[in-house]
């Protein structure tokens, strides 16, 4: 599959946008987050817990100590498609200009809307096992994309290749030439016993 350049900036950039009122700024969210290793090309480090040898080690009597078995590990970031052929520099800018625009758009935004951001603070109170007295509850799209042109190609996409289940039909109901969608395996058919030896 050729990847469209213009149309990958699009979805990544659409991706990267905060709508959620949660923060003003990327920087202001106090989770996991790139926004200083993509900026300012500093080292982005995670911790990995391996809590089954944690478990392991309380099941057998031993006392386990606060990051006992943590090790840290630096996360290396690969360039997004489109700006892969710019310097690191250049990257950086683009990932500049690109927080300035959604801080921009948040706060014009939130003065249209007249709403406002929770804030880092009070992020920082919620209870992460809080359950909303009501959820939204709907059918889970088939295809998470941006614009009807996306999603009309998808549901091209699926419907010829939902086209497998006829075409395997007719195989094993004796059709010869059967023409299966591109990307796609014929099923086996039943075994007839064993072929003529040769000669």
């Amino acid at each position: 599959m050729r990847i469209n350049p213009g149309a990958c900036q699009v979805y990544f950039t659409d991706r990267l946008r905060c709508k959620e009122n949660l923060v003003l700024r990327p920087t202001d969210w106090p989770g996991v987050n790139c926004v200083e290793a993509l900026v300012e090309g500093k080292t982005l480090e995670g911790t990995w817990y391996d809590r089954t040898k944690e478990y392991e080690a309380r099941l057998a009597g031993q006392k386990v100590e606060e990051g006992q078995f943590a090790t840290r590990y630096e996360v290396p970031l690969s360039p997004l498609p489109f700006i892969a052929n710019k310097t690191e520099e250049e990257q950086r800018a683009w990932y500049r200009e690109l927080v300035e625009l959604i801080e921009r758009q948040t706060r014009e935004r939130l003065k249209k809307e007249g709403g406002r951001v929770l804030g880092r603070r009070k992020v920082l109170r919620q209870n992460p096992m809080h359950r909303p007295k009501k959820t939204k509850r709907s059918p889970a799209p088939a295809c998470h994309c941006t614009g009807s042109e996306r999603w009309k190609a998808f549901k091209d996409a699926y419907r010829e290749f939902a086209n497998l289940r006829e075409a395997s039909r007719k195989l094993r109901k004796g059709y010869a030439n059967v023409k299966f969608p591109d990307n796609c395996f014929p099923p086996p058919l039943a075994y007839t016993g064993a072929s003529p030896a040769p000669g």
